[in-house]
């Protein structure tokens, strides 16, 4: 049901399953007051079961006459796992190494002479000022602030360029046989900024099997090379191409068989493990009643969104029905409601939306905390779960923490947060979508100008089948350390529970999932799965490292004393044993490897990454030896099968199934084409008689 709004242009965008991933695509380089202008941009992906690991290289280069301390900035996406930052110091790669923070602050100041305390490092006065004392080659030192990496890189001379290389590890983002990955392939809010050369190389391994591949956001420049079956590798390389567009390739496999388990686990020379589970359940489709309250950040910066906020509304209301309920609420230091409280949705509450929304104000800065007796309230008028959309921008997730308070109440009472956030953005900021993901919702965003598409997508989640109140216990396995410690507020049909936790003893054992559908259906399952004893997937301790990392600082909030002081040193552990870059570590990158010696650094990262390296080429060749192994089973299995005539003379021949159709045609042997030939002169001699 539509109501009085002004009309917005709306662009179609066809989208694969998007995997979390940053706003800014591509890094960004600055030295001083100058940007420095990015000449290359490398992109290497391994897809594989369960995760995705991303290297992104970069060469910027300095346009002034004068040398300059540059600047490196790289938001990482919601759950990634830091990996590393390698530096190319005078032609030689140097990978950094991430350690406790007091740890690095005082080698940097020994060092360089500048103190970082009370002025962060990722503050730009305060790069200015480091900037004027430091030496020609200085080490470098990164931390970050939520999910930003900030790295004050070694001097960029005259004209000269500086190469950068980020690594990171995510889960891959599946529903259903729906797999994808997109890359925002966007350099700050430069629109018009252009790379002299861009290349990109996404390997696709999926023991499912693959039945397609493509690219809708590069249908012609995208390259597609098949490998062992189930192997698929992607290949861009393009000049001269603007940074204003997403990379996305999109990947379907066949069905698996659902609700099931699937564990992918790091566990080398009989130690500690490290295991990622993933629980997809398929809830049947119900037909209760749906109660959404619809968040609006009215801050000023949300002022020049008044007409998209409009349009949202409009299309989510449009979806509901008479038996459905709604509440508006507009909130910044203050929540102000529309209804007072659930109200069913008609054309007279269309009217009456429409004269609340005209009647915003924005003033204030945002507060979500305000949202919290809002959400209560309404959570208990609510039958059958709530769904909580918060419409904002990119500022609200400045406010990490804020968030952060909001998602104990929502888990609570069981309220799944959603949010649509506009600017100029493809992908959520991360902490909203860490928000939404930790509840059982989702997060997008989009430009003003495209919040039809958004909305759709919005729609799209909000109407699948859900698993509300889960539950999860596991029988015959002693896992430690598990996060999320408790599952979402409600599980989507289709889309995997991840969990991450250590082990000590491999062997068999059972996951129990229980919930109820919105209708009150109570449901189990209950899932067999095998912990093993060696794991080849290393970079899921990382995974394990991160997740755990944002439970802890989930914790903290609102403590104090010897609790805080006990979470504190609890991150820390779990920061090192990654090693991942949270809160509590940094990262340094020195000269030499002497200089990492002299200060008391142990390489750990750096050897990990060999492990990791190294593990990952075992993977592709097992990979590779299991997919010949079942090819060779499956032949002779077709010729064991086959009729084959004894004539002494005839030769047993069998062509095997082709994965992608091509052209030409086939070799015949001259007798059987004298025998085609003579059939038609015979043919053509009878039409002629006739």
């Amino acid at each position: 049901m539509a109501f009085h709004s002004r009309p917005i242009p709306c662009v179609g965008v066809a989208l694969a399953l998007v995997l979390s991933a940053p706003v800014f695509g591509a890094g960004s380089m600055r030295g001083g007051d100058t940007h420095m202008h990015v000449e290359e941009l490398q992109l290497r992906v391994e897809v594989e079961d369960g995760y995705v690991t991303t290297e992104v290289e970069q060469v910027f280069r300095n346009r002034s006459g004068q040398a300059a301390e540059a600047v490196y900035d790289y938001p990482l996406p919601a759950d990634a796992a830091f990996s590393g930052v390698t530096i190319w110091v005078d032609g030689k790669p140097i990978e950094g190494e991430v350690i406790a923070r007091s740890h690095a602050r005082a080698v940097y100041k020994k060092l360089t002479g500048v103190e970082v305390g009370k002025k962060r490092l990722n503050d730009p006065k305060a790069f200015k000022q480091i900037a004027s004392r430091v030496r020609p080659v200085d080490p470098a030192l990164a931390e970050a602030e939520g999910r930003l990496l900030r790295l004050r890189v070694s001097p960029v001379p005259a004209y000269g360029t500086k190469r950068v290389r980020i690594r990171y590890v995510q889960p891959l983002r599946v529903r259903g046989n729906e797999r994808g990955f997109v890359y925002p392939l966007v350099l700050g809010s430069a629109r018009s900024a252009s790379v002299k050369h861009f290349s990109a190389v996404i390997r696709v391994r999926s023991r499912a099997g693959l039945d397609r591949l493509s690219s809708p956001s590069h249908p012609k420049a995208m390259r597609f090379e098949l490998g062992a079956p189930g192997e698929a590798v992607a290949r861009l390389d393009q000049k001269h191409v603007r940074l204003d567009r997403v990379l996305e390739l999109g990947r379907w496999s066949p069905t698996p068989q659902y609700p099931r388990v699937e564990v992918v686990a790091a566990r080398e020379d009989r130690g500690v493990g490290s295991v990622q589970l993933s629980l997809t359940p398929i809830v049947p489709p119900g037909r209760a009643k749906r109660s959404l309250l619809i968040a609006i950040d009215s801050s000023s910066s949300m002022a020049r969104n008044r007409a998209a906020i409009h349009r949202i509304v409009e299309g989510l209301t449009n979806k509901l029905s008479k038996r459905d309920r709604v509440e508006l609420v507009a909130f910044d230091h203050t929540a102000t409601s529309c209804f007072g409280g659930m109200a069913s949705f008609d054309r007279g509450r269309g009217r009456q939306i429409s004269r609340f929304l005209n009647g915003l104000k924005f003033n204030l800065e945002s507060d979500p905390r305000r949202l919290g007796p809002t959400v209560k309230r309404m959570a208990r008028i609510a039958s059958g779960g709530l769904d909580l959309v918060i419409v904002t921008d990119a500022e609200l997730s400045r406010h990490a923490s804020l968030l952060r308070q909001l998602e104990g109440p929502a888990r609570d009472h069981g309220v799944r947060v959603f949010g649509l956030e506009l600017g100029s953005g493809r992908v959520a900021q991360a902490p909203l979508a860490q928000l939404a993901r930790r509840t059982g919702g989702a997060a997008h965003a989009s430009p003003r100008y495209q919040v039809a598409v958004a909305t759709r997508k919005l729609n799209s989640v909000l109407v699948v089948p859900v698993l509300r109140d889960p539950t999860l216990r596991f029988e015959g396995c002693e896992l430690t350390q598990l996060s999320p410690a408790r599952p979402p507020t409600a599980l989507l049909s289709g889309q995997p529970l991840r969990l991450y936790a250590r082990y000590t003893k491999p062997g068999k054992a059972r996951a129990i999932l229980e919930g109820r559908t919105p209708d009150g259906q109570r449901m189990r399952w209950s899932l067999a799965f095998t912990l093993p004893a060696k794991g080849e997937h290393l970079e899921v301790q990382r995974l394990w490292a991160r997740s755990r990392a944002d439970e802890l600082l989930v914790q903290m909030a609102g403590k104090g004393g010897k609790e805080r002081s006990r979470l504190e040193r609890d991150l820390l552990a779990v920061s090192l044993a990654g090693p991942v870059l949270t809160r509590a570590t940094s990262l340094i990158v020195l000269e030499s490897e002497e200089l990492f010696s002299e200060n008391g650094i142990d390489r750990r990262n750096k050897a990990r990454l060999t492990r990791e390296r190294a593990a990952a080429e075992r993977r592709r060749r097992a990979f590779a030896l299991e997919s010949f192994q079942a090819r060779s089973r499956s032949e002779e299995r077709l010729l064991a099968s086959a009729k084959v005539s004894e004539a002494p003379s005839r030769r047993r021949t069998w062509s095997g199934p082709k994965i992608r159709g091509g052209s030409g045609g086939g070799a015949g042997d001259p007798f059987t084409l004298l025998l085609i030939a003579g059939g038609a002169l015979a043919a053509y001699s009878r039409k002629r008689s006739a």
